[in-house]
């Protein structure tokens, strides 16, 4: 059994790796995903003696931010002493929003908040998908901020550009490159909108509705609970609501993500030119993504 913290433990089989198994006269490749902080949540003594909030499972998570944050930073010093600093682009970022306070029982350390924006994990709302991301590749990215929307499909196209590598042509490749963006700030051009689709897997539609996820303290619609689909074009959203699963949507919802972070001014019925605009690209897309789905869940026996 492999034993120690799992932020880690990652943390030192990548930096072991750079030093002894990469091939230093090739470029390399490093995908590091970090389970922290993510139930069931623990940190190193010395990270929770940081923290004295009253709430055990509070400083708990705390820490739990801590531990993984220096075991990240471990690496990128990893990579700067190595002298790799100038040579190496670092991308960070999360995979979704948080559970939020009061979505769990306790024991699930959801000490998390989106605030001010709605939402949290599982929903598409700004609160489960809008999360922090970064770049380094110094020298070379000059520092700055950046509101210019982006996803982790946008990574493959951009990293290709970046390196002078082509990109794979065996492929759809959904993402657009953010190369120029990152590199002159220039808008990142996309062929078509933004796209997300979650659909809860089936012992959801049996037992997720047994606790209250939460919009803004109080307990969520119905309607929210159930799978939906989100398109991005500039600084809309809209939001649609399916009846069944893996159904065209029939309920929809639109937002001014900009100057409506907690997504409470709904512009459906009032922008209409836009929300029919958006429904057909919403729909375009949808019968595209579903067109090809797994339908029938199988087991993938070891080594297959």
């Amino acid at each position: 059994a492999i034993k120690g913290y799992s932020s880690d433990i990652i943390s030192d089989r990548a930096v072991a790796w750079m030093k002894e198994s990469r091939d230093s006269s090739k470029p390399f490749f490093m995908y590091l995903s970090y389970d922290a902080v993510h139930i069931r949540v623990a940190a190193a003594d010395k990270y929770e003696r940081l923290y004295d909030t009253g709430d055990a499972r509070k400083d708990a998570y705390y820490a739990n931010v801590t531990h993984v944050d220096a075991a990240i930073g471990r690496v990128v010093e990893a990579v700067d002493r190595m002298g790799l600093k100038n040579d190496t682009i670092i991308f960070f970022s999360s995979d979704n929003g948080p559970d939020v306070l009061g979505c769990w029982d306790a024991t699930y350390f959801c000490y998390g908040t989106s605030y001010p924006l709605a939402g949290q994990k599982y929903q598409l709302y700004e609160g489960g998908i809008r999360v922090p991301g970064m770049v380094r590749w110094p020298g070379t990215i000059a520092p700055g901020l950046s509101d210019e929307p982006n996803s982790t499909l946008d990574v493959l196209p951009t990293l290709c550009d970046l390196a002078g590598a082509s990109r794979p042509a065996d492929r759809a490749i959904d993402g657009a490159s953010m190369a120029d963006h990152l590199l002159t700030g220039k808008p990142i051009r996309r062929k078509h909108p933004l796209y997300w689709q979650y659909e809860y897997p089936r012992e959801y539609e049996v037992t997720g509705l047994g606790y209250e996820r939460r919009l803004d303290g109080r307990k969520a619609r119905s309607d929210e609970l159930r799978p939906h689909v989100a398109i991005r074009s500039g600084d809309y959203v809209l939001l649609g609501y399916h009846t069944k699963r893996f159904e065209f949507p029939k309920k929809f919802r639109l937002f001014d993500v900009v100057n409506d972070q907690e997504q409470k001014r709904d512009l459906a019925a009032r922008d209409r030119t836009r929300f029919e605009a958006m429904k057909s690209q919403m729909e375009a897309m949808y019968r595209d993504v579903n067109a090809d789905r797994l339908r029938t869940a199988r087991a993938i026996e070891s080594g297959e």
